[in-house]
């Protein structure tokens, strides 16, 4: 060991030099953590605007050319309408909510409600169709996939929006609204 090493005033550094790797290490660590979070939101947030892009155009497609053949013929006219309006204004809501300062959260949900109920009702509907051999080139399996896997991913959403309500509910309750 060398002098240096030995002398009283560096051995009482030796505490206040581990600290300050550790806080080091939490910074770091913590930096690591934040980035994380931002880019697994910013995905997140990425995803809900598609979802309000694809209700919203469908949405418009759907009321201006019409619905499936194989709905029209299960439901009669009042198909087109309705399955071009609902995902036309929760894709709106949605999109709203989203680009709210601060984001509102309530209007995401009413615009993902109003998108779940449709994926549901288109699913339900080509279940339908599928099952009850229209003959039609429409009854095929592969939409109650594509509208099946879109209702399951925004139960998803609306899973993580109930806990980002909590979690703001809570910082409310503590922070006094602030």
């Amino acid at each position: 060991m060398t002098a240096e090493r030995d002398s009283p005033s560096r051995r009482g550094d030796e505490p206040l030099n581990r600290l300050e790797r550790q806080v080091e290490t939490l910074a770091a660590e913590h930096e690591l953590a934040t980035a994380q979070a931002t880019w697994e939101n910013t995905n997140r947030i990425g995803l809900l605007w598609v979802h309000a892009g694809i209700g919203a155009l469908a949405g418009v497609l759907i009321l201006s050319a019409g619905t499936a053949t194989s709905l029209e013929r299960i439901f009669g006219p009042a198909a087109a309408p309705l399955t071009g309006w609902v995902p036309l204004i929760g894709g709106l809501l949605l999109a709203d909510g989203l680009r709210s300062k601060p984001r509102s959260v309530p209007l995401e949900v009413v615009g993902l409600f109003l998108l779940l109920g449709w994926d549901l009702a288109l699913t339900a509907g080509f279940l339908i169709a599928y099952f009850t051999a229209l003959g039609l080139p429409t009854s095929r399996p592969y939409p109650v996939a594509v509208y099946g896997g879109l209702a399951a991913l925004i139960c998803v959403h609306l899973w993580t929006l109930r806990k980002v309500l909590r979690v703001r509910r809570e910082h409310d309750r503590r922070h006094g609204g602030a």
